[in-house]
């Protein structure tokens, strides 16, 4: 048992280092480490929530008998409605570019729920008349304790740190770190400490899963219309959206200036492009050498590169596959030299050796972006235990746009 003095609270934990309960509240989890129950008291329940989960995450929440009390629409992995039961309400959602709900309205485009978030989470509202509890980075907190729930572990907003240590299913000496990256030896930092421009996925972050993003793009509509069963309902949507156009405008400019700001310094944080191209992933400070040219096979103690060999110089681009020991792949976007240190790194995380490297060349970032997509869906994409990958890449967007497979 730890005691949270800034909560007043006792967090009781099991073997595997998750929470079991706290305020209350008893929490249950399956073989995947998902928790799928909620309940009160934590012993003979009389109350509690059931999630159900598919690919983006939780798509329904029920009682403890198996009935229904919400159901969430997703859109490119960003929930974007909701619907609540017995009553068959109808909420949208309206998020930030970190997936964080900024605002909610009901059905006709009402404002339910409008809140500014700190940095590192804390929520500032305005007004509070919706249910929803999908708060920062559109991770659920628990009413009960304050705290995130990231997959992997619980998230303090108060404190701006995990309430316990990262972990890896592979022992080793510290799990998802970079020994070349001191920030990344920290396993109770979130997202290396820059909260503004990244996002964790399931709470194991690191370079290729900690994703970050400055330019808002709202693309939900769409698909959420589909959803929808009256045409009061559409037309409610269409009245919502109009009122954030110029929000949503005003965010896609301060991004832009972000991005400016990056391209005149030289010095890039993750997810930053200079204007001219849509808003792409990037290592911070990649330097030159980083990018140095690239001839013949390219050998190291932890693979080898085969495939295409060409020359591209420093601006050359492109997707690779990693195989390492297991039969695992990692499939990335990048130059030669990011290839391997890719395939470095998962070895250094996982314990799994990187065996080969198969690297074929793009014309430009989007491009590459779509072929790691390709290698990706081939490999059963980020949620199949055959590869190391653990978030989806943007190409599969991109394809999408472009109307190529």
């Amino acid at each position: 048992m730890t005691y949270d003095a800034t909560a007043n609270l006792n967090y009781n934990f099991d073997q595997e280092n998750r929470i079991t309960g706290a305020g209350g509240y008893g929490y249950i989890y399956d073989g995947d480490g998902n928790r799928v129950e909620k309940v009160t008291p934590p012993i003979n329940p009389t109350s509690g929530t059931l999630y159900w989960y598919m690919t983006p995450g939780i798509v329904a929440e029920s009682d403890l008998n198996g009935n229904l009390k919400s159901e969430y629409v997703f859109f490119d992995g960003e929930r974007v409605a909701r619907k609540d039961f017995p009553g068959n309400t109808v909420a949208y959602y309206f998020s930030d570019h970190l997936k964080t709900a900024s605002i909610i309205t009901d059905s006709a485009g009402n404002i339910k729920a409008d809140s500014d978030y700190y940095p590192w989470g804390g929520e500032l509202q305005f007004v509070a008349n919706d249910s929803n509890h999908y708060k920062f980075t559109g991770k659920e907190r628990d009413g009960e304790t304050g705290l995130d729930y990231f997959g992997a572990h619980y998230y303090s907003n108060g404190l701006g740190r995990w309430v316990s240590a990262d972990w890896s299913a592979t022992p080793v000496p510290v799990p998802y770190a970079d020994f070349e990256d001191p920030q990344t030896l920290n396993q109770y930092s979130y997202v290396r400490n820059t909260p503004t421009v990244k996002v964790d996925a399931n709470g194991h972050c690191f370079w290729d899963v900690c994703v970050g993003e400055t330019i808002v793009v709202v693309t939900a509509i769409t698909a959420t219309a589909a959803y929808l069963s009256t045409p009061s309902d559409q037309n409610a949507l269409k009245a919502a959206v109009h009122i954030f156009d110029k929000a949503t405008d005003a965010l896609a400019a301060g991004g832009n200036a972000l991005a400016a700001g990056c391209a005149g310094s030289g010095t890039c944080l993750t997810g930053m492009k200079p204007p001219g191209g849509p808003p792409e992933y990037y290592q911070q400070n990649e330097t030159s050498e980083s990018n140095s040219q690239q001839q013949g096979s390219t050998q190291g103690q932890s693979g080898q590169t085969q495939g295409d060999q060409s020359s591209q110089g420093s601006k050359e681009i492109g997707s690779y596959t990693n195989t390492h020991e297991s039969g695992k792949t990692y499939d990335g976007k990048g130059d030669r030299t990011r290839s391997q240190d890719s395939g470095k790194r998962i070895e250094k995380q996982t314990g799994d050796k990187h065996t080969a490297t198969e690297f074929k060349s793009a014309t430009d970032d989007r491009e590459a972006f779509k072929d790691e997509s390709r290698r990706l869906d081939s490999h059963g994409g980020p949620d199949s235990s055959a590869n190391h990958n653990k978030i989806q890449s943007p190409g599969k967007k991109y394809r999408g746009q472009d109307g190529s497979k």
